[in-house]
């Protein structure tokens, strides 16, 4: 499809949302990366949330009038059409806290002192988390058919890259 497809979004004020839709090895994706969903989480959206309304079609070729609406049709049957869920997701609006809080001071301690002390333990909580997630990620097993799925998928992209048709060195 040579076409521009677009995915019309709104919050709940009535702003528009417009992302391109492409057709990939592994489905209809928004900016190639995002499946197309009725919800999506947009951050300078009103309540941060947006709903799935339609598509805009711009054919690549220039159409006669009465050719017009049979070819946006069968272009529109292509495209994926979400289904809206039972309930929305929910979103937490407010943002979160990321301040340091350290007791009040105690005689003879400098307050840059407890906040450096305090910034110690948060990296190496973090650190701690970082380590323990690498290692369950290290145990898991991964599914032969998904990795050649992912493989080929990432092939593909290389392809449409590398469109002067050169080698790579390690093919």
């Amino acid at each position: 499809m040579n076409d521009e497809a677009k995915a019309i979004y709104k919050d709940k004020d009535g702003k528009q949302f417009r992302y391109p839709v492409f057709r990939t090895p592994i489905g209809w994706k928004l900016s190639g990366t995002v499946d197309v969903l009725f919800y999506l989480t947009e951050p300078t959206a009103a309540g941060g949330l947006i709903e799935f309304v339609d598509y805009e079609i711009c054919p690549a070729q220039r159409l006669r009038p009465a050719d017009y609406i049979p070819y946006i049709n069968s272009v529109r049957a292509m495209l994926p059409w979400p289904t809206k869920p039972a309930n929305p997701p929910q979103v937490n609006t407010q943002p979160t806290d990321s301040r340091l809080h350290v007791e009040p001071r105690q005689p003879g301690q400098s307050s840059f002192r407890q906040l450096q002390e305090a910034r110690a333990a948060q990296i190496d909580q973090e650190r701690k988390a970082r380590v323990e997630g690498r290692a369950r990620a290290q145990q898991t097993v991964a599914n032969p058919a998904k990795v050649a799925e992912a493989r080929g998928i990432n092939q593909g992209y290389a392809s449409i890259r590398n469109r002067h048709g050169i080698k790579n060195q390690g093919d």
